[in-house]
């Protein structure tokens, strides 16, 4: 059961977009909306005219956001200094005012 359905709510998708960036320039021309985390939603709303909002739904978690990668790269050196690099980066990351610090896992 997915969050929308524990709030007695369903979706329906007009658009399937390969990544968040793809999303911004098709939405600037319609009614559509899309959800997205506020560090992107934000400068996206920015460089293309839109409203970045809060969901209207109580009751909705954080987003959560990992790493995944082939397991053949776990002991590579150059693979693991990126990952750690990545990890360290997000988590400097200063908090998005108005909106509830993440917690790291």
């Amino acid at each position: 059961m997915d969050m929308l359905e524990t709030l007695g709510r369903q979706r329906s998708l007009a658009i399937v977009a390969s990544h968040l960036l793809a999303a911004a320039p098709m939405l600037r021309d319609s009614d559509l909306f899309c959800t997205m985390p506020a560090r992107v939603a934000h400068p996206l709303a920015s460089a293309f005219g839109l409203v970045a909002r809060p969901l209207p739904l109580e009751g909705t978690p954080g987003m959560r956001l990992s790493m995944v990668w082939h397991r053949r790269l776990d002991s590579h050196p150059a693979h693991a200094w990126l990952r750690r690099r990545v990890a360290e980066v997000a988590r400097g990351l200063p908090p998005i005012p108005g909106m509830a610090e993440a917690v790291a896992a």
